[in-house]
């Protein structure tokens, strides 16, 4: 087993590839590799989309893999954006595998150094979830790479109940480790995922079952960190976030973030169900649209 790895073991980090390489076929796009090297090791990129649109960044969440994130949001910006999506450096996917320290500027200095790689100047980034906390470090480190950002259900601006994620999340996902059945990854999913589809669930099981699970999410952004901030920005958050809980998202981010867009998704949790999912894409892309008309 190698020294540095996030992965239980070898077969586990196979498995995990597997899945990840499935989703990608699954989701029956054109794309291309590719890799670049950054203070902290090397980035693989999954590259989708028009060959001649501008240039787009998407993180995916924390724990998960970049196709379970262009899942979301390919059909609808594929046509309008190349969409440059990196594997999170020390997450499942294809890249280094070092854990970067979610409480300093680490993933801020990554972040740029990609951008910078990719020679693309500045450009509209999508973060969710822990890609959320991921933008926010960006933004507070060198905002002048951002042009527009979406946080959607975004790490790094509250946090939810300790209490209530250790006894909905934590003890259910220990459960399923000691029993790894459907009916107990059902349960581990049930306060923020209940409507997964079974390529989710694999992908989850499998992680639950076999990563060295990042467990802290990146630091709480202040206004002083973000005072350079001024890209537009929108965030999206959903009511009944159990790790993110919406109204406290809404109401911290318009304290720090300069130049805000905000968009509470009522009765939706962190998941999304899928009808919550398209009014979130769509004004995802209404958002884009706007500033793209206005910078022309």
């Amino acid at each position: 087993m190698k020294e540095n790895t996030i992965y239980k073991s070898p077969e586990g980090e196979a498995q995990i590839l597997r899945l990840y390489d499935k989703a990608l076929a699954n989701l029956g796009i054109a794309y291309e590799d590719k890799y670049v090297d950054t203070r902290f090791g090397k980035t693989h990129f999954v590259v989708c989309g028009r060959a001649d649109a501008p240039a787009l960044l998407l993180f995916h969440g924390g724990n998960s893999t970049t196709p379970h994130g262009l899942k979301w949001f390919f059909k609808s910006l594929a046509d309008k954006y190349r969409i440059f999506a990196p594997d999170t450096i020390g997450h499942p996917g294809k890249s280094a595998q070092v854990r970067l320290n979610p409480r300093d500027a680490s993933y801020g200095e990554w972040a740029s150094d990609i951008i910078s790689e990719l020679k693309t100047g500045p450009l509209p980034v999508i973060g969710p979830s822990y890609g959320g906390g991921i933008l926010i470090r960006l933004a507070a480190y060198d905002p002048a790479k951002i042009s527009k950002a979406v946080l959607v259900v975004p790490s790094g601006l509250v946090l939810g109940s300790a209490f209530r994620m250790v006894f909905e999340v934590m003890l259910p996902v220990l459960a399923f480790r000691r029993n790894p059945t459907r009916e107990k990854l059902l349960a581990a999913c049930s306060s923020w995922g209940p409507e997964l589809d079974d390529e989710d669930l694999e992908l989850i099981g499998a992680v639950f079952k076999h990563l060295k699970i990042e467990s802290s999410f990146p630091k709480l952004a202040t206004k002083k960190e973000l005072e350079r901030f001024t890209a537009p920005t929108l965030v999206i958050a959903a009511e009944d976030d159990i790790f993110f809980p919406g109204k406290r998202v809404i109401e911290r981010a318009r304290k720090v973030i300069p130049n805000l867009t905000g968009q509470l998704l009522l009765d939706s949790i962190h998941f999304m169900p899928s009808e919550k999912a398209k009014t979130a894409v769509a004004k995802i892309v209404e958002f884009l649209e706007e500033e793209d008309a206005t910078t022309g």
